[in-house]
């Protein structure tokens, strides 16, 4: 990480744990390493799921409007939102600089069909639209023809149980640790159809402090074997565009994802030139480069860590030379 030249590291803790003692357990370990990485120089974030737990619990799940359930708690269950209040005060008091939670900040693409059509979500779109409709109902009207009541009140749910989620984060940290930033990995459908802006929903959750937000789209997206494929010039121009909308008050970063890793799978070419592209247009404030395995030893795929110092006196060009220009 010294060699790469990081300034900060996210602690990844993946699914909300729900047991209290592993809870307990995981959180002693993640303060130990919070101490590790301050006392060797590195800005220190977890990361973490926003609606995803370890278990099958009661929670209401995020549904399809063709009845399927998903993995994910919504976010309107004020039983999920109290256990999430109490769990992110937690994580607040290990030492962390940053809570950052996952792309799963959304409702788009979390099943075949629109989200969220749970019970707590139709309530609350039957409330708007005063009347009484099925999510099937819901579905063929929402997503027929031009703008119409049934869209316009499916969106506003949508927005407001993830902006009031945002917001009840935020206040759960603040009694604690204020100083603590908190901030998201934006999605693809954060930018169109989860009814709120990805920008209020990155201010809503750092309150007082500076904002941030991780861009989507990623290095790994012109891999053969992404569901994503697409051509990296692609990508990248994809990361350029969401930074033209986000104005200058959010503290920006792009998606160094070389899912799945080692180099075989994920060309390092592939990162390299997504880093150097994003740093020529110089809107960026920063890259979160998977340049680390999650689980595997450090020294397992160094090639990452490789090119990257390889390409550091290119980078420096880039930076004098380009990154100023339009």
């Amino acid at each position: 990480l010294k060699r790469i030249g990081a300034q900060r590291v996210f602690l990844a803790i993946c699914k909300h744990i729900t047991d209290e003692n592993e809870q307990k357990a995981e959180f002693e370990i993640l303060k130990e390493n919070c101490r590790f990485f301050h006392s060797n120089g590195f800005e220190v974030g977890t990361w973490l799921w926003t609606f995803w737990s370890d278990s099958d619990t009661s929670y209401t799940k995020i549904t399809g409007a063709n009845g399927q359930k998903t993995d994910f708690n919504c976010p309107l269950d004020q039983n999920f939102v109290l256990f999430m209040q109490n769990y992110i005060a937690a994580l607040g008091k290990c030492g962390v600089d940053m809570i950052m939670f996952d792309d799963d900040f959304r409702f788009g693409y979390l099943s075949d069909s629109i989200n969220c059509t749970c019970h707590l979500h139709m309530e609350r779109i039957n409330e708007i639209l005063k009347q009484n409709i099925s999510p099937e109902e819901l579905k063929a009207k929402a997503l027929t023809r031009g703008a119409n009541p049934y869209r316009d009140a499916w969106m506003q749910a949508n927005g407001e149980s993830l902006m009031n989620f945002a917001k009840s984060m935020r206040e759960s940290l603040d009694r604690t640790t204020p100083s603590v930033r908190m901030g998201f990995c934006s999605c693809l459908s954060n930018w169109g159809n989860d009814g709120i802006r990805p920008e209020a929903l990155a201010k809503a959750l750092a309150g007082n402090t500076k904002p941030f937000m991780r861009l989507i789209g990623a290095p790994y997206w012109a891999e053969n074997r992404s569901f994503l494929q697409s051509r990296l010039q692609n990508v990248i121009e994809f990361e350029r565009m969401q930074r033209s909308w986000c104005g200058d008050d959010v503290e920006i970063f792009g998606e160094g994802d070389v899912h799945p890793r080692p180099r075989n799978h994920c060309p390092s070419a592939y990162l390299e030139l997504f880093d150097m592209a994003l740093r020529a247009d110089g809107g960026m404030d920063g890259i979160l480069k998977y340049a680390l395995d999650y689980s595997a030893q450090a020294d397992y795929e160094t090639g990452y860590i490789d090119f990257h110092c390889k390409n550091k006196e290119v980078y420096k060009w880039i930076e004098t030379h380009l990154s100023e220009k339009a």
